[in-house]
């Protein structure tokens, strides 16, 4: 019997790691978006990117059950942190959106008071 590992086993490394991999990724990007360190982000949607990429070429290849359920869920925690980037960026546009209205509000007004003096 052979010790060395076989091809499915490397492989079934490979898979599990790249979703780990990704879902590190991923807590980064929400860990960027949540502190407001949007100029880094770029980099890691690019990688995520990149990596969602790679598991979908190794998601073809067969794979014991065990290795799905698990590589399944490290993608789902990803999924859901996702979400939560999704959700967090669209409230920061909203708000950004919000203030801008209000300085080109108050940029008009200060015009209609320089009329008057």
């Amino acid at each position: 019997m052979s010790t060395s590992p076989s091809h499915t086993q490397v492989t079934m490394d490979t898979i599990t790691k790249l979703s780990l991999h990704l879902l590190q990724i991923t807590h980064t990007l929400h860990d960027k978006v949540q502190a407001g360190e949007l100029e880094s982000i770029n980099d890691l949607q690019q990688q995520r990117a990149t990596l969602v990429s790679a598991l979908d070429t190794a998601s073809r290849q067969p794979w014991p059950e065990q290795v799905l359920i698990k590589s399944r869920a490290l993608i789902e925690q990803s999924r859901a942190l996702e979400k939560e980037i999704i959700a967090n960026l669209t409230e920061k546009r909203d708000a950004i959106s919000h203030e801008h209205n209000q300085l080109q509000q108050n940029q008009k007004a200060r015009k209609a008071y320089g009329s008057f003096s």
